[in-house]
């Protein structure tokens, strides 16, 4: 039988008797739950076509603002995020040249459609390689769209000046690369089944020695001990059931039938919440599984042509191109976008509220993953890039701020996102037009 060391006694004896004794708090037993802390993670989603300036902007303060209707969706998770203003990207065009949107520089090189591609390694794959993480896949980029039409205004990812990574557009084909070959789809290794039952002994034998010294002390001392123990029963109880936070459970396809055949159909964009529903799972899996400890999320891409998102079905109702709809603005066009731009934002509040209920060490999913969304623009018709909307949740930032920034360079907020995964850098992208991170985000 495997003995807890006695040095591991020691220091909790020592700890307890010092808080007894001597006024220092008492362990917490969150502490013993978070041993292994959760791994960091990076979550990136896009969705294209910009928001209008005088559309999507909250009115108010940093701390108390009022979200517009387009943003509504929001508004249970509004306390999780930090909205940004202001951020403008100097080296992209909106639509077809934002390919450079995550590498923060443009090749100038001309693609099938002539349009620019990225011009540089984009933030996710720079955090993959710096994370280094023992997983399946060191990253991950599912896109939803009608079809893939292969050129650089469906693509934000680059692993190299001019090089992209494809995106996973069929969901039947996203489980099988994320999944296949995942023991019991991610359930509990032997390796974290052994952990976990050396974190259980532990707790056990602090229990013991807490339960013994109750014998010893009286009144307050005693009662703060009675605490400790109910606190960490609790914390035990929560790793004896083999939870999320150790296994997970990924989404079930059976076969090409239902979401994972409609792609390319007449019929996808019918059933294009179903789709965007079952990659977004996909995503969330894969990091909960860890699978990845990055991936990028896309909806729909930033140019016209194949691939353009339609969205006939309740409560939107628009079954207009989303890029042609976008030049136009006429109060009619200008609506139906809300209404497009609002779906997109009711996705992402599921998404960080997914995030939120999935446990995960100390906290939740969220903690541990720094999600941020991006769009391509903020205003469609005149292809302007100079005020373009965003927002952070999660990733151990202070949520409820809305940061007004003035032309700030994007260039800074991918220098931030750099940082706050660890990246060793003072600039990301093209360093000629800015360095440095976003004040006061971090």
């Amino acid at each position: 039988m495997n003995k807890v060391p006695a040095m591991e006694r020691r220091h909790f004896l020592s700890a307890l008797g010092a808080g007894l004794l001597g006024g220092v708090p008492l362990l917490r037993p969150e502490r013993v739950f978070a041993a292994v802390p959760a791994p960091k993670r990076l979550l990136i989603a896009f969705s294209p076509g910009g928001l209008h300036d005088n559309r999507w902007k909250p009115t108010g303060t940093e701390t108390s603002f009022a979200l517009t209707p387009v943003l509504a969706p929001l508004e249970s998770v509004r306390n999780d995020l930090v909205i940004m203003s202001g951020i403008a990207y100097l080296n992209a065009k909106m639509h077809m040249q934002s390919a450079g949107l995550l590498t923060g520089v443009n090749t100038g090189a001309p693609s099938t459609v002539a349009v620019n591609w990225g011009g540089g390694v984009s933030i996710d794959q720079v955090v993959a390689q710096r994370l280094a993480a023992p997983t399946k896949l060191k990253s991950l980029y599912v896109s939803t769209m009608s079809q893939d039409t292969a050129d650089a205004s469906t693509r934000i990812v680059y692993q190299s000046p001019g090089q992209t990574i494809a995106p996973l557009v069929d969901p039947w084909v996203a489980f099988q690369t994320i999944f296949e070959g995942v023991s019991g789809g991610g359930a509990e290794s032997s390796a974290q089944a052994a952990q976990r039952a050396r974190r259980l002994r532990w707790m056990d034998t602090a229990l013991l020695d807490a339960r013994r010294l109750e014998a010893r002390v009286n009144g307050d001392e005693r009662c703060r001990l009675q605490r400790f123990s109910a606190s960490l029963e609790e914390v035990k109880s929560s790793v004896a059931s083999v939870s999320v936070s150790v296994g997970c459970t990924p989404p079930v396809l059976s076969s090409r039938d239902g979401v994972a055949g409609l792609l390319g159909r007449p019929t996808f964009h019918a059933q294009l919440p179903r789709v965007a529903q079952a990659n977004t799972n996909l995503v969330v899996n894969a990091l909960q599984c860890d699978v990845t400890r990055v991936a990028v999320l896309q909806f729909g891409k930033f140019g016209g042509g194949g691939g353009d998102l339609r969205f006939p079905f309740d409560p939107v109702n628009v079954d207009e191109p989303h890029h042609e709809l976008g030049h136009l603005t006429t109060p009619d066009a200008l609506v139906k976008l809300d209404r497009i731009h609002k779906w997109y934002m009711g996705q992402l509040a599921a998404l960080i509220t997914r995030l939120k209920s999935i446990p995960d060490g100390a906290g939740t999913m969220l903690d541990s993953t720094l999600l941020w969304w991006t769009t391509d623009g903020n205003d469609a018709a005149a292809h302007r890039s100079d005020d373009v909307p965003q927002f952070f949740a999660g990733g151990g930032l202070r949520g409820g701020r809305w940061l007004k920034k003035n032309a700030e360079p994007h260039q800074k907020i991918l220098t931030s996102v750099a940082q706050m995964m660890g990246v060793p850098t003072t600039g990301f992208g093209d360093t000629s037009i800015a360095t440095g991170p976003s004040a006061n985000l971090i």
